[in-house]
């Protein structure tokens, strides 16, 4: 089933609409760095930002991170089948009945994801926590019990270690105050943890001295360990187990606040991870085999190439993925398009660029 079995008066967006582009990433091919293809959602404004694939490699989740912002609604979370991963194919679409706002997917060993619905339908708190089952079929949501914050419950960042029986996600922001015209955008600083075979709450920590939490990543080869940045630009450890965060940062970007978003891809099992610095435009890469003793590796630095005409300003890197073998590195630009419509509306553009690294 696609979008438009949603809604009865639906009808597929003209192009150019959302979409998917599938672009060749395997170094030495001569096609590197191309668009092979696209695959249109039927939509147009529902802007798709991060994407997981699942655990058996067939299936590419992607959210609708505004998609509540369109009264019909448009769909908050596509699905994708990779059995042509050179096309890939609509598969699914999902509405969230109480959640909206849909961010990041991890996948579930057994197939499935796990999902974080970022807000309410009104794009405010409380948010949902999203489990989409192995056939791709259902969606299921989770709001947090009234003694956990629920008024400050926004989830963006997700990940979880199945040996331990731990699931983690932070809270960044209610996502209409930062999209809409209105007050200042309403920023979380919560760390929440729960427990993975239940999805249970077990515990909600608010971070000292924090702004706007956007990602947490599990360290595996640790006992229940996560990381998590505090916004401006210094690291915490997550306890799983024991239910706290590190006093003390085991890692900053520099010695003063950085303020901006950073996201994370692991490697080696967490034993290396990467470390998308939004502000300062970089990619760093730290060795966290003992996670309260960093060592910094390496420093990549992202140039961004000249302004579409009509941009003031570009924003900086934010997605990163890897490929299987650990070796090429992609990241794209953070960016969020309001529609035209919603004056004063915040608004980051970007240079629409994929810029690999060989690591």
């Amino acid at each position: 089933a696609g979008p438009e079995d949603l809604d009865p008066d639906f009808t597929p967006a003209p192009a150019p609409g959302d979409l998917l582009a599938t672009i060749e990433a395997t170094p030495g091919s001569k096609s590197f760095g191309e668009l092979i293809s696209t695959s249109p959602t039927g939509t147009k404004g529902s802007e798709p930002h991060h994407m997981g694939l699942s655990a058996d490699g067939q299936t590419l989740a992607t959210g609708g991170l505004h998609s509540f912002l369109d009264p019909r609604p448009l769909p908050d979370i596509y699905l994708w089948d990779l059995a042509d991963p050179l096309l890939p194919a609509l598969k699914k679409a999902f509405v969230g009945k109480e959640g909206a706002g849909t961010d990041a997917f991890v996948p579930l060993p057994g197939g499935g994801f796990l999902t974080t619905l970022m807000t309410n339908r009104a794009g405010l708190a409380s948010g949902r926590l999203g489990r989409i089952d192995a056939a791709g079929t259902t969606l299921e949501e989770f709001a947090p019990p009234d003694d956990q914050s629920p008024e400050g419950y926004n989830p963006h960042g997700i990940a979880f270690s199945a040996k331990y029986d731990r699931l983690v996600t932070v809270d960044f922001v209610a996502l209409a105050s930062l999209v809409l015209p209105g007050d200042a955008p309403q920023f979380r600083q919560t760390v929440r943890i729960h427990k993975l075979s239940t999805l249970e709450m077990l515990q909600t920590i608010e971070l000292p001295a924090a702004f706007a939490l956007m990602d947490v990543t599990s360290l595996a080869h640790t006992k229940g360990l996560f990381l998590t940045s505090n916004g401006f630009g210094k690291f915490f450890i997550v306890d799983a187990l024991a239910l706290s965060v590190s006093e003390k940062a085991v890692y900053q970007l520099a010695p003063g606040n950085v303020p901006g978003h950073c996201l994370f891809q692991t490697l080696q099992g967490g034993k290396k991870v990467l470390i998308v610095s939004y502000a300062l435009n970089q990619l760093r890469l730290v060795d966290m085999t003992k996670p309260y003793s960093v060592k910094q590796l390496q420093v990549y630095d992202i140039k961004v190439r000249d302004i579409d005409k009509g941009y003031t300003s570009a924003a900086g890197p934010h997605f990163v993925t890897v490929d299987k073998d650990e070796r090429t590195i992609a990241v794209s630009n953070y960016f969020v398009q309001n529609p035209a419509t919603i004056v004063n509306a915040a608004n980051y553009p970007a240079d629409k660029t994929i810029r690999f690294f060989s690591l």
